[in-house]
């Protein structure tokens, strides 16, 4: 009788072990999928894991009552056959080992890539246990919560508040998907978080493809050229293109004329240029542009 109990037992322990691991790996973007799927299922999984302390315990109060319960059947089984003071550490090693790798380690490293479907079936179950232990479980979770609290925690563990890039970037993909986003706002949002990791190299324009002006161009020729290409900003070189001494607004130009009066000598209106190394990354620059209130860098 009891050789046969010692499978189930086993059986039970992986339970738990698997549902602990299952529950946990669930991302944000798995329960937007039960959501617009309308599983009712997912809906006793996220209220689990609003109480981890609870959810916890419960686990916990399983595995320890089941691995008891195997260390005492094999010690039952294995005792009467060994000899004394040799029969106890054979069992313990026995018990040990099997609870290991049957009851722990293999069933989490089976259930981690299946966690969705597996707390799907698993939630029931744990749920009926949950309130099987409710009164061992509740203080348990007063003893854990005392000796935390002197540890100087307060509140335990909580759920996790923050979301990871990857399960943002899933729950976009999931809004195109349903149709809650376009494609084209799903690539923005994309661009967004690949731009963070992206350096001013890599987007500013080639020297050779850059419309600039030399320092001794006559205001005739500027206009002209202006009226070419229609840039408001225009870097300005002297002698080489690459020695760049400063940015011309354009429109400050055009405001003397536009009032009447003699057209400026354009060179006195030649702004500094904000230089940046190539190597500057691009989230600090655009705070670095907002806080100058420029629109172009060399």
């Amino acid at each position: 009788m009891k050789a046969i109990l010692l499978p189930f037992l086993f059986l039970a322990s992986a339970f738990f072990s698997a549902t602990e691991t299952a529950l946990f790996a669930l991302r944000r973007v798995d329960f937007l999928k039960w959501k617009q799927e309308g599983n009712r299922r997912a809906e006793r999984i996220e209220r689990m894991l609003s109480k981890p302390n609870r959810l916890l315990a419960t686990i916990f109060l399983g595995n320890e009552i089941v691995n008891v319960a195997i260390s005492s059947v094999i010690a039952a089984l294995l005792l009467p056959h060994l000899q004394a003071g040799v029969g106890e550490g054979v069992a313990l090693l026995v018990g040990t080992l099997g609870i290991l790798l049957i009851g722990d380690v293999t069933p989490k490293c089976l259930v981690w890539p299946r966690a969705r479907g597996f707390s799907l079936g698993a939630a029931a179950p744990l749920h009926a246990f949950s309130r099987v232990v409710a009164p061992a479980r509740y203080v348990l979770e007063k003893v854990a919560g005392g000796i935390l609290f002197l540890l100087g925690e307060r509140g335990g563990p909580q759920t996790r508040e923050m979301i990871s890039e990857a399960e943002f970037r899933a729950l976009v993909d999931a809004g195109e998907e349903t149709g809650t986003l376009d494609t084209d706002e799903k690539e923005l949002i994309h661009n967004i978080f690949e731009m963070s990791d992206r350096r001013a190299g890599e987007i500013m324009t080639p020297l050779p493809d850059v419309f600039m002006i030399p320092r001794d161009l006559p205001y005739e020729e500027l206009v002209a050229r202006y009226r070419r290409y229609r840039r408001s900003r225009i870097p300005v070189y002297e002698g080489e293109r690459h020695n760049v001494v400063g940015v011309l607004h354009f429109k400050q130009l055009l405001r003397p004329m536009a009032e009447g009066g003699k057209p400026p000598v354009w060179q006195d209106l030649v702004r500094p240029a904000y230089v940046v190394p190539e190597v500057q990354k691009l989230p600090p620059l655009l705070r670095e542009f907002q806080r100058r209130k420029v629109h172009i860098a060399v």
